[in-house]
């Protein structure tokens, strides 16, 4: 039998079929590929040393591999487009987000997944090492003069429930926030009932970011002002009429950018701007201790207003605006609602570092009248971080 002769289209599939195969080659070299960075929270694989002994040999066929499954071209392309047409179905690409309702994301990573199934509940031992030593902490600041208040902001989806994609039972914060109410002295502050009951006036967490917008944080901000003032004398929260309203360009939240899809998925942009501060940050400060991710040294002018030291996340800063690099000090965001700021507004000198472990030596360092300790409930459930002495 005569070969039967190839046609045009023959021809065109073969080419296709080709240029597929080049096209990862082509990019790897020439970085054609204009896709957005991908945010993947990860160092990815770098590429091997030329093996030189027996070891290095066996060793770099799959350190190769992990270099290519990193590096290979078109790569960002790919994933963002391969991540739409998943989330388009309601699937997530990312281990670390959950696709929700009404385009709402949500982060699933430190063991989130199994929070938001409430299939983790606290045991009776981490309840009791947590009235433990927030009772600890409560004691050794109050033999210094000072007073302590443990913040805890909840997740998204303690506030939106009902945009995931299924209902699910009990979330596990309100089985350690019932508990210390019962079996410790330390003043809590659990703001999810303020942000629940604030989300029928405005949205208080992204739809495609981890945290708090900034109708949220201004939320946030006049709940732990109005318990501060329980504790001391401090000013008052800044009234609403303070919060200057303005519209920004939509823009996309850190899971959008883990999905891959930040240029795809965005949202509008409500900015609340509260400038001027009243506070200041001083000349960085050579004292800072370690392990921080950001310091910051503020000052205002009331020299007879208590003074502070804050042990803080990504919320007290929250999450628009300028974020300096590791190892500089902080600095002032551009726009929208600076917490760090804000609530330095209340004392006459403070100290926000931002990390999770209590640090004895700067609350002894700094003399506060008042220690102050936020942490979001994901990371609450990793225990308390830092040891507090004895005497």
């Amino acid at each position: 039998m005569q070969p039967r002769p190839r046609s045009i289209g023959d021809g065109l599939v073969i080419a296709v079929f080709l240029a597929v195969l080049v096209a990862p080659l082509v990019d790897w070299w020439f970085s054609i590929d204009k896709a957005p960075e991908l945010v993947e929270n990860r160092k990815l694989a770098e590429g091997p040393a030329f093996p030189s002994d027996r070891a290095s040999i066996a060793a770099f066929p799959k350190a190769l591999e992990a270099y290519w499954n990193d590096h290979f071209g078109f790569r960002r392309l790919l994933v963002s487009r391969n991540a739409l047409l998943g989330y388009e179905f309601g699937l997530s690409t990312s281990p670390n987000v959950i696709v929700g309702r009404h385009d709402f994301l949500f982060y699933a990573g430190y063991n989130e997944a199994d929070a938001i199934q409430a299939e983790s509940p606290y045991t009776d031992a981490e309840l009791s090492r947590w009235a433990t030593e927030l009772d600890a902490r409560q004691a050794w600041l109050a033999r210094r003069g000072a007073k302590f208040l443990f913040i805890i902001v909840p997740d998204k989806q303690s506030v939106y429930p009902e945009m995931l994609p299924k209902a699910h039972g009990e979330r596990p914060l309100r089985q350690l926030v019932e508990y210390l109410a019962q079996h410790s002295r330390a003043d809590v502050l659990d703001l999810r009932p303020l942000l629940v009951g604030a989300k029928a006036q405005g949205q208080t967490y992204w739809r495609t970011d981890s945290h708090w917008s900034d109708y949220g944080a201004r939320v946030g901000y006049a709940g732990i002002v109005a318990r501060m003032a329980k504790l001391l004398p401090v000013l008052p929260a800044r009234p609403e009429s303070d919060f200057k309203p303005a519209t920004r360009n939509p823009w996309a939240g850190d899971l959008a950018k883990m999905l891959g899809i930040k240029e795809l998925l965005t949202e509008p942009y409500l900015e609340l701007d509260p400038r001027p501060y009243a506070a200041h940050q001083v000349t960085p400060d050579p004292y800072r201790p370690p392990g921080t991710e950001r310091y910051a040294v503020m000052q205002s002018a009331s020299i007879t207003a208590p003074r502070a030291v804050v042990f803080h996340d990504s919320f007290l800063l929250t999450v628009q605006g300028r974020y300096p690099s590791r190892d500089d000090a902080l600095s002032p965001r551009d726009t929208g609602i600076d917490m760090v700021a804000l609530l330095a507004e209340l004392f006459s000198r403070s100290v926000f570092t931002w990390q999770r472990d209590f640090i004895p030596e700067l609350v002894e360092r700094e003399h506060p009248d008042i220690v102050v300790e936020e942490c979001v409930e994901r990371v609450v459930r990793w225990g308390p971080r830092g040891a507090t002495p004895t005497n």
